[in-house]
């Protein structure tokens, strides 16, 4: 399962209706929402508010991000980029921000501004009103979003090169050479940046001034991107590993092996690291030892977690599982789902591929 299945299985956040009633012990009529409000009741939570972006046909949501008081989905091809307030599913602004014939990547926020990146363009975008309020051209052709460290956006460049692109000067601060194209975007770790390409060669850099920390290598292609907490760097390789490295040093701390060509992230919450397997599984992995804890049979992403539930999205349902042994506690059925991602105030947002939108609040 391709890397695109698993977006399109991971991004169900929704919009949906505010001011529902209450769910009721018996389901009545149906509302036709993305999720009913008995369902929703059975995994804890409520709906706050429902809106629709109506994506024609011919498009779809690439991009869905939860960015402050605002939820930025970007279509494709079109590049319609829409702000929903995620107060109560207002629309704040909707633009075309660039040509058909180009790509725009996931939005950043600082402060008052979004930056939004094409192939080989860096935007600066109020976030009040959707204007294009800068514009600079990147040193190098990317393939992905930068993560912004100070008042750098660091990319992973189409030709590996790891650099730091200026937001003020609007020019390339410092490059550092990889091996071959770069197709995730690099994670930040504090002031420092972790980058792999597509020959499984990674490093980590200080984001900074582009100094090497450390260097490694897997042994097949790096697509999906890599993950961190505060025990390790995560990372997938279609050699048909997952490699937990020490974040100081980059040796291996343990290597998780499989028969499957690994393309999507892993998901590191609390003391597991959780592994979406292209078999169509997600595998629950002991961060310490790198031991199998359980296997679900069913791809799903995780949402959140606490010490005694675990909430995972699948295309067509939210699930509560026990984070310790994998037993379903509870689930809820849906319409179909694209992406469902975490909101404030231990909300969820979960959108359908058409553009529907549901905020769901904890019920207590």
């Amino acid at each position: 399962m391709s890397s695109r299945v698993f977006s399109a299985l991971l991004a169900m956040s929704a919009v949906l209706l505010a001011g529902c009633t209450a769910p009721t012990s018996e389901p009545a009529r149906r509302t036709g929402l993305l999720i009913e409000p008995f369902d929703a009741d059975n995994v804890g939570y409520v709906i706050n508010w429902s809106t629709h972006l109506k994506v024609p046909p011919g498009q779809r949501l690439h991009s869905v991000t939860v960015l402050g008081d605002l939820v930025v989905t970007i279509e494709s091809p079109g590049n319609m980029v829409t702000a929903t307030s995620i107060r109560d599913g207002s629309p704040v602004w909707r633009r075309i921000l660039a040509k058909p014939t180009e790509k725009l990547y996931a939005p950043n926020r600082v402060d008052d501004f979004l930056y939004i990146n094409t192939d080989y363009e860096m935007m600066t975008v109020n976030v009040r009103n959707g204007r294009i309020t800068s514009q600079s051209l990147l040193d190098y052709v990317v393939n992905s979003s930068p993560v912004i460290v100070d008042r750098y956006a660091i990319f992973g460049g189409a030709d590996g090169v790891v650099f730091a692109h200026d937001l003020q000067a609007g020019y390339a601060k410092w490059a550092y050479k990889l091996t071959s194209r770069i197709l995730a975007s690099p994670i930040q770790s504090g002031v420092n940046v972790f980058a792999a390409d597509s020959s499984g060669v990674y490093a980590m850099l200080d984001g900074r001034d582009g100094t090497l920390l450390w260097r490694g290598r897997t042994f097949g292609p790096v697509t999906a991107q890599a993950a961190i907490d505060r025990l390790g760097v995560y990372v997938a390789s279609e050699d048909r590993a997952m490699y937990a490295l020490n974040r100081t040093t980059g040796a291996d701390k343990w290597i998780y092996r499989t028969d499957h060509e690994l393309t999507f992230s892993p998901v590191p919450i609390g003391l597991n690291v959780y592994l979406p397997e292209p078999a169509g599984q997600l595998v629950a992995i002991n961060t310490i030892d790198g031991s199998v804890r359980w296997t679900l049979e069913e791809m799903a992403i995780p949402v959140w977690s606490t010490d005694e539930r675990l909430m995972v999205a699948t295309d067509h349902s939210l699930m509560l599982l026990n984070p310790e042994t994998g037993v379903i506690l509870d689930q809820a059925p849906t319409l179909r789902l694209q992406k469902v991602v975490p909101g404030p105030d231990g909300s969820i947002i979960l959108v359908s591929p058409e553009g529907r939108m549901l905020r769901l609040n904890p019920a207590s």
